[in-house]
């Protein structure tokens, strides 16, 4: 706030940009989510980025200079509506359309800042992607991120603060076979469907699988263009990300942690109806006990619950709350890798068998060496 009351006093002031979120909603009641920055040119990753360049990519993600009180107006499915960005720059708005929306789609909102607020450059808008589920999907997945789908470490600070800082988005590694894998579950049994690394520009359209995935963390949203751009380069199933406002609340220093979690899952859940979902985390935060609260919270919505096992001293208590949640009827199974899901996921009938190949195959974790073998590759932290 400080800060930008002296720009306003010494007259500096950038133009202002919309970043938005993938909203998320049904045929029914759709939101639309983002926040009013001032606009900082941002350095598009590439590989070959030195160690330097992505700090300062990442000080200017970090760094933003949010804009509050500023009136935003939202054109969605025929309505409009205004809101004004909070403290820190966020807004969210809520559509309850007239007439059903098609399902099985993502349906575009545009957003725009009034004439008064935009200070050069010229009309500041935005287009938001907001996904309906198809009304004939299986299931749903819902999945968290950091050690999960993103190697992270997210147990040991010093660790996930270097790959955060030192790496984009281009250069942090998958775990093996969760491209594939995920792939695999957008597809369901019956199904035939990939998702392949795209362009990185906005304006594209984001395909909807034909089950819906929705990727939960306890991350910043500040860091939501490098998971964004990570899903889209490494080939997995576009869908809403849900992260953590890391702003002060009164109740403790940092809002969110696990119950920002479990209040995302059931946003997500009383949005889809009767929808059953199958949820993916790891061991080494809180998404076993996330999880079995869910379960709890939605009896006979969740069809099975995959734990990465990534930190061995918490296995006891993983296993025991596995068994809890096996003994109320939902499979809680702590796997090694993305493999021993995806057989099990095949048992359930999830997933096609005729993908488990794939799934082995698929090591976009890896390099190749000079003959064309996979050589696994290490994070450096």
């Amino acid at each position: 706030m400080l800060k930008r009351n002296v720009k306003a006093a010494v007259g500096f002031r950038r133009p202002l940009k919309i970043q938005t979120y993938r909203g998320f909603g049904s045929a029914k009641d759709v939101r639309v989510s983002g926040r009013v920055l001032e606009d900082k040119p941002v350095h598009d990753p590439a590989e070959e980025d030195p160690w330097w360049r992505n700090l300062t990519a990442m000080y200017h993600h970090w760094q933003t200079d949010e804009v509050s009180g500023c009136r935003v107006a939202c054109e969605f499915a025929g309505h409009r509506q205004t809101a004004l960005s909070d403290e820190e720059g966020y807004f969210e708005f809520r559509f309850r359309p007239t007439r059903p929306l098609p399902t099985g789609v993502y349906h575009t909102a545009t957003l725009s800042l009034p004439p008064q607020a935009i200070r050069q450059g010229g009309p500041v808008f935005a287009t938001a992607f907001n996904l309906v589920p198809a009304a004939d999907a299986g299931f749903g997945i819902i999945s968290d991120m950091d050690d999960t789908v993103i190697r992270s470490y997210a147990s040991n600070f010093w660790k996930i603060a270097r790959l955060t800082l030192l790496k984009n988005a281009r250069t942090r590694l998958p775990f093996e076979g969760v491209s594939a894998f995920y792939n695999a579950l957008a597809a369901g049994p019956t199904g035939d469907w990939s998702r392949s690394p795209a362009s990185l520009e906005p304006e594209d359209d984001p395909v909807a699988p034909p089950n819906p995935i929705y990727y939960v963390s306890s991350s910043a949203w500040n860091l939501y263009e490098l998971f964004r751009v990570f899903l889209r380069v490494n080939g997995l199933p576009d869908g809403p990300i849900l992260l953590r406002d890391m702003g002060v609340d009164s109740k403790q220093f940092v809002a969110g942690g696990h119950d920002h979690k479990l209040e995302k899952i059931e946003r997500i859940m009383d949005s889809t109806g009767d929808l059953p979902f199958v949820l993916i985390g790891d061991s080494g935060q809180d998404d076993p006990k996330l999880y079995r609260d869910a379960v709890r919270e939605y009896p006979g919505r969740v069809k099975a619950v995959y734990i990465r096992d990534v930190r061995d001293r918490t296995r006891f208590d993983v296993r025991r709350i596995a068994k809890e949640v096996s003994d109320e009827g939902v499979p809680m199974v702590l796997v090694p890798d993305t493999v021993a899901a995806a057989n099990h996921a095949a048992d359930l009938g999830l997933i096609a068998p005729r993908h488990l190949p794939g799934i082995r195959e698929d090591r976009r974790g890896d390099r190749l060496d000079a003959t064309g073998h996979a050589v696994e590759r290490q994070e450096t932290v």
